[in-house]
């Protein structure tokens, strides 16, 4: 099972619900969409542990509300 948490820059977290989609076995692809600009850290569980170099830093620049994609392979 995989569980994605996210901290925006403010330090809020679960304020982004990720929309988590199983690809295959071992591939889960992770949508979702920022509304604060700034360096949100993306926390990503497999089985209830955290996955290596996990949290993963994403940048959002000032004035847009992207989508940010995830390709995520666990074996």
């Amino acid at each position: 099972m995989v569980d994605v948490g996210i901290v925006d820059p403010k330090g809020a977290k679960d304020t982004i619900r990720p929309v988590i989609t199983k690809k295959s076995a071992d591939l889960w692809y992770v949508e979702y969409t920022a509304f604060i600009p700034g360096l949100h850290s993306v926390n990503v569980f497999f089985a209830g542990k955290q996955i290596n170099n996990s949290p993963f830093p994403v940048g959002v620049a000032a004035g847009q509300q992207p989508q940010t994609f995830y390709l995520l392979k666990f074996r």
